[in-house]
């Protein structure tokens, strides 16, 4: 039972840990568009100017990086997010209710108890065995 409830903390903790990466692979990707944009930008420019092919063969290196760049982010952050998709699907589905199940079979269980001790305490009545008052009165009328 304690397990289960353990397992339940876990998947969040995991849960947790998949959005922070998901948080900052998004960062990632935001800042390799800029730059991607401001290369892209350049690129143009050099090319619309009579400017030095060296300048230009080195900014469309630098595009082709970024693409790569680009690509293996987009990547990873969409398996970040199926990732987090199965791990809340999980959570949801299966340790979620395995953790409620086990509370309510304890409740179950404690309401089993009470019920026993109310049974007996009134098979104790009929019995014809002493009461508390009778105990109360013995003892009084000895002292």
């Amino acid at each position: 039972k304690k397990q289960n409830i353990n397992q339940g903390k876990q998947s969040l903790r995991d849960m947790k840990k998949i959005l922070l990466n998901i948080e900052k692979e998004t960062e990632r990707l935001n800042r390799l568009k800029k730059e991607n944009e401001s290369i892209s930008k350049a690129l143009a420019d050099s090319s619309a100017s009579s400017s030095s092919s060296s300048r230009s063969s080195k900014l469309q290196l630098q595009a082709q990086v970024l693409s790569k760049d680009l690509e293996s982010s987009s990547t990873r952050h969409s398996s970040l997010i199926k990732e987090y998709s199965s791990a809340y699907e999980l959570h949801y589905t299966s340790t979620l209710p395995s953790v409620l199940q086990n509370f309510q079979n304890l409740e179950e269980e404690r309401v089993d108890i009470v019920r026993q001790s109310i049974l007996q305490f009134k098979q104790a009545l009929s019995s014809g065995l002493p009461t508390l008052e009778h105990a109360v009165g013995y003892i009084e009328s000895e002292s």
